[in-house]
């Protein structure tokens, strides 16, 4: 009984695969040429695929992306350059690279990623972290999934260091002291 099932099911299995490759084969034949094979984009030396107009749009997939080229100046209210690490990120509180500033004060870097419409900076101090928002610009777009490229310089002006507050030390049943440094 076992031996007539696994046969019964081994010819089922050639039978539906033989039948999904006929119909695979035949559905090519049926497809319309959307651009000639030598026709090729000048930028890229890529085939350019056009729709006709009677037919339906080329149905694309995959992920929409854009390159970035973000630079920049760190500076103190004073216009003085700071010499700090700084975060970017393309979606806020999320820092994606971490770029040394130089002793001028000024950083520059280059990723590709998803397009997005603002890039967020984080300064990093010893004393906290500032965030900052950049509108980006884009260039000519390369394709359709292509955005091409986004372009951001800025200049981060961090507020002035503030002097800290002695620390009070509060101890039960003893009253708090100041204690300066």
């Amino acid at each position: 009984m076992k031996h007539i099932a696994f046969r019964f099911l081994s010819r089922m299995n050639m039978l539906l695969a033989s039948l999904i490759a006929a119909l695979g084969i035949g559905g090519c034949k049926q497809q319309k040429t959307v651009a000639p094979n030598n026709t090729t984009d000048d930028t890229n030396a890529r085939p350019v695929v056009k729709a006709a107009e009677d037919d339906a749009p080329v149905c694309m997939y995959g992920v929409p992306n854009a390159r970035f080229e973000v630079s920049g100046r760190v500076e103190d209210t004073n216009h003085k350059p700071l010499q700090t690490r700084v975060g970017i990120g393309t979606m806020k509180g999320e820092i994606q690279y971490i770029v040394e500033t130089q002793a001028d004060g000024t950083f520059r870097t280059e990723f590709s990623g998803f397009p997005v419409h603002i890039v967020y900076f984080t300064v990093m101090l010893p004393e906290g972290e500032y965030t900052f928002a950049k509108q980006l610009t884009y260039g000519e777009p390369v394709s359709t999934w292509d955005r091409g490229t986004a372009s951001a310089d800025t200049v981060l002006v961090v507020p002035a260091r503030r002097k800290s507050e002695p620390e009070i030390k509060v101890k039960y049943g003893v009253p708090a002291t100041r204690y300066t440094e």
